[in-house]
């Protein structure tokens, strides 16, 4: 990420830096890489700190970021989505599925397993 002031724009200032820290994202980190501690980022866009965090914020509610206090800010895994919409989908495996399974095979449980689940042995 190159050093970048962030001019006067219509919208909110954090939305916009959330836009250009996003397309960072995708181009100059990849999954798991630790981002740069909030100060530098905030000196690195001409923003303060306060600001640089409310578009952190929102990439981590967007699930493109993970923040845990002593490890820092990393880069997100993609998440696997499900359409969403009006069409009744039915569970994998279900009857009509057009999905096929690989490479499994049915197994008698151990006996704990098959105790603890209350099937036959």
């Amino acid at each position: 990420m190159g050093t970048t002031q962030l001019e006067s724009v219509p919208e909110p200032k954090y939305w916009h830096l959330k836009t250009v820290l996003s397309e960072a994202l995708d181009s100059e980190f990849s999954v798991g890489e630790i981002l740069p501690n909030e100060r530098d980022l905030a000196a690195r866009f001409g923003v303060a700190r306060a600001t640089l965090r409310q578009a952190l914020e929102q990439l981590e509610l967007e699930g493109r970021l993970q923040r845990r206090r002593g490890v820092g800010t990393t880069v997100a895994p993609p998440r696997v989505g499900v359409a969403v919409g009006t069409e009744q989908h039915s569970w994998p495996g279900a009857a009509g599925d057009a999905w096929q399974p690989v490479d499994c095979a049915q197994a008698v449980p151990p006996a704990a397993v098959a105790d603890a689940l209350e099937i036959g042995r």
